[in-house]
C-alpha cells in the first residue's frame, strides 16, 4: 500500500459517481470541440472541474474562481495539470478515476495555460475561460442522476440548518452571530456557504444585500445564503420574526410568495428565459407592486455557479430538462428563495425542511405551498 493508499479523508465515496456520467460529459464535450472545430478544450475554472469530475474540490481559495489544476480533454483522452503541492490531495481524494495523462511541474513554474498546451499537443486549444466561456458552461445545465441525488441531499441539508437557527435566535444577538452560527452548521455538514446575507429589523427593509454587521435583534430576521458542496450550488432565503408580524409585511411576504410560486410552476423545459422575466414583471404588478421588480435582480439558472446567468427581457437562453434554478423575487422588506429542478411538470423544490411552516398561495388555480415567516414566540 503506497503513501496516498493510506491517506484519509479522501471524499470520493461521498460522491455518487459512475463511468457512465464521465462518459455521458465527455461525449458533451467532443461535441463541442467539433462544433467549434478545436482539439482540446482547458478546464481552468473550479466550476467546470467540478462538474467533470463528479464534485472534485480543485481549490484553496474560495474567492477566485480559477482551479488549482487544470484538465485538458481531447478526443484522445484526458490530462491532469497539476503541481507539487496540490497533485497528491487531488488525485487521492478528489478524481473518482484514474486520469489518463498526468503532468507534474513545480509550484514555481508556469502553469499550463493554452499557449503552453497547444505548443505540447499542437491543433486548436481553447480554454473554458476564454471566448466561448458561456457556450461551454451550457453543457453542465442538464443535470445528470448522480448529479439530481447529490443536489436533493445537499437542499436537504441546507434547508436543515437553517430550521437549526430558531434554537438560537434571541434578541440581543448581531447578525454576525447568526452567520457565525449558520456558517458553522453548514461546514459542519461539509458545505462550504459562499454567499451570507443577514438583516435584522430595518436592515432588512434597507437593503437587497446586507452584510452581516453588529446590528442587534430586536424583532425581523431576513436570512439569505448560496453555499456549494461538491460543487454543487444551493441558493435559499428565509424569514423569521420574534413574535407577531406587522399586516404590512405579512401581505408582502404573501404577494411575494406568489411571484415565486408562480416562477416554480412555469418554469418547465424548452420555456424562453426572456419570457418568464417578462412574465413575472406583469405580476409584480398584479400583486400590487408594480416597481419592485427594479430593484434587485429576480434569480436565474444555477448548478456549479451561484448563478450561471441571470433572468432578463434579453436573455437569449432556454430552461433545460433537469436545470436548477435559484429565483429571488422580492418585495422590500421580505423574499422569497429557493433552489428548484425544472422538470416537465414544473419546478422541483431541492432546499426542502418539511418542518418549515408554509404558507399556501393560489396561482392559476392551482395552490403552491411556500416558506412561510417563522414566528417564535
Amino acid at each position: 500500500m503506497n503513501d496516498q493508499e493510506n491517506l484519509s479523508g479522501s471524499t470520493v465515496s461521498e460522491r455518487p459517481s459512475s463511468d457512465s456520467s464521465r462518459a455521458i460529459k465527455r461525449k458533451r464535450i467532443l461535441a463541442f470541440l467539433h462544433d467549434h472545430g478545436l482539439d482540446g478544450v482547458l478546464l481552468t475554472l473550479q466550476s467546470n472541474f467540478a462538474w467533470y469530475t463528479d464534485g472534485g474540490r480543485s481549490y484553496v481559495n474560495i474567492g477566485t474562481e480559477e482551479s488549482i489544476a487544470d484538465l485538458l480533454i481531447m478526443p484522445s483522452g484526458d490530462h491532469l495539470f497539476s503541481n507539487t503541492t496540490e497533485n497528491i490531495r487531488l488525485v487521492t481524494e478528489e478524481l473518482p478515476w484514474k486520469i489518463d495523462h498526468a503532468h507534474l511541474s513545480a509550484w514555481w513554474e508556469e502553469g499550463s495555460g493554452t499557449r503552453n498546451v497547444e505548443s505540447m499537443f499542437g491543433g486548436r486549444i481553447e480554454s473554458d475561460a476564454g471566448p466561448l466561456r458561456r457556450e461551454f458552461s451550457r453543457l453542465r445545465y442538464s443535470l445528470l442522476p448522480n448529479e439530481v441525488e447529490r443536489y436533493r441531499k445537499l437542499g436537504k441539508d441546507t434547508a436543515a440548518a437553517f430550521w437549526d437557527l430558531a434554537q438560537v435566535l434571541h434578541p440581543g444577538m448581531t447578525e454576525r452571530d447568526l452567520a457565525g452560527e449558520l456558517s458553522a452548521q453548514l461546514i459542519r455538514k461539509g458545505i462550504t456557504p459562499l454567499v451570507m446575507l443577514v438583516a435584522f429589523d430595518e436592515r432588512a427593509h434597507s437593503y437587497r444585500h446586507p452584510l452581516p454587521t453588529d446590528n442587534k435583534l430586536k424583532n425581523l430576521v431576513l436570512v439569505s445564503v448560496c453555499a456549494r458542496r461538491y460543487g454543487l450550488v444551493v441558493s435559499l432565503s428565509r424569514a423569521f420574526s420574534l413574535g407577531p408580524v406587522p399586516d404590512d409585511l405579512l401581505k408582502r411576504h404573501r404577494a411575494v410568495a406568489t411571484l415565486d410560486a408562480w416562477l416554480v410552476g412555469e418554469t418547465v423545459p424548452g420555456r424562453r428565459i426572456a419570457d418568464l422575466f417578462e412574465g413575472l414583471k406583469e405580476r409584480y404588478a398584479q400583486v400590487g407592486y408594480p416597481n419592485e421588480w427594479q430593484l434587485h435582480h429576480q434569480g436565474g439558472a444555477t448548478g456549479y455557479a451561484t448563478r450561471d446567468y441571470r433572468a432578463s427581457s434579453a436573455s437569449d437562453e432556454v430552461v433545460q430538462d433537469h436545470q436548477a434554478f435559484g429565483w429571488n423575487p422580492t418585495i422590500t422588506g421580505t423574499k422569497s428563495e429557493d433552489t428548484i429542478l425544472a422538470h416537465a411538470t414544473g419546478g422541483e423544490i431541492l432546499t426542502v425542511d418539511s418542518r418549515w411552516p408554509m404558507i399556501e398561495v393560489e396561482v392559476n388555480g392551482v395552490r403552491t405551498k411556500r416558506p412561510d415567516i417563522f414566528i417564535l414566540d
